[in-house]
């Protein structure tokens, strides 16, 4: 299937069933689940459930697991493979849909699209930001012109408002906001580092809240970025030391 008709097919799904049909929200007590078999499982399967998990967690009601699923995911694609990478890159598309932030969930989009052209969840994801990231070009220019005409009418009256060094500066000033939105929108300023660091405080701030589960899952993604960072392997020991995974699912 082409684009044009793949985007047709994708924009009259969302038209027949809503966006939050398409993409469920999950609760507390699916949360828990998902972690129960993330915490039961080895091997590739285990790989497989996680993935699932962070899902959830991207998907999830709390607005802190949405948090913590979007710390995570960006450590995640500093160590996967370009396939890999696809997944990750969409559930951090659909991490930055959630939050609203529609230009940078549309670059990580794009960039599924050209590892999978044909991948349709991406496509689906993408019809619904164009429509989102129009609406919202639509109101920050009648935003900045309403403004801008305001100001017009106080500074030089009705006679002058529209002459053309007046509309020229308008235009000018209307390109600039716009543009300066476009570029705070895709910046992000993480480093490995600072990824590391806040997955490392993040597993620290479960582990003493005593979700021993959650924080032995976090600490996972950390040491994937430095399997050998000291911080890091003392808080798994004492994690593993205190979690019990029989108790916490009673």
């Amino acid at each position: 299937m082409g684009s044009e008709p793949q985007r047709f097919l994708c924009s009259a799904v969302i038209f027949t069933i809503g966006i939050d049909e398409y993409y469920p929200r999950v609760d507390s007590s699916t949360m828990r689940w998902h972690q129960s078999l993330v915490d039961f499982s080895s091997g590739k399967r285990h790989n497989k459930l996680r993935q699932q998990f962070l899902s959830s967690l991207v998907h999830s009601l709390d607005v802190e697991d949405v948090a913590c699923a979007l710390i995570m995911l960006q450590g995640s694609l500093l160590t996967s493979n370009p396939w890999e990478k696809k997944e990750i890159m969409y559930l951090l598309a659909m991490v930055h849909y959630r939050s609203g932030h529609y230009l940078k969930s549309m670059d990580l989009v794009n960039h599924c699209l050209e590892i999978a052209p044909r991948c349709s969840k991406s496509a689906y994801l993408k019809s619904i930001l164009e429509t989102c990231i129009m609406e919202d070009r639509v109101k920050t220019i009648l935003s900045v012109s309403s403004m801008i005409v305001g100001v017009g009418i106080g500074v030089f009256g009705l006679t002058s408002l529209f002459s053309y060094t007046w509309v020229t500066e308008a235009i000018t000033t209307i390109k600039d906001r716009l543009k300066k939105f476009v570029d705070a929108t895709l910046t992000d300023t993480r480093n490995p580092l600072q990824l590391k660091e806040e997955i490392y405080l993040l597993a620290q701030r479960y582990c003493k809240r005593g979700n021993y589960s959650r924080a032995r899952f976090i600490i996972d993604c950390c040491l994937e970025i430095d399997p050998e960072w000291g911080p890091a392997l003392i808080l798994k020991k004492s994690i593993e030391s205190k979690w019990c995974p029989d108790l916490y699912y009673i």
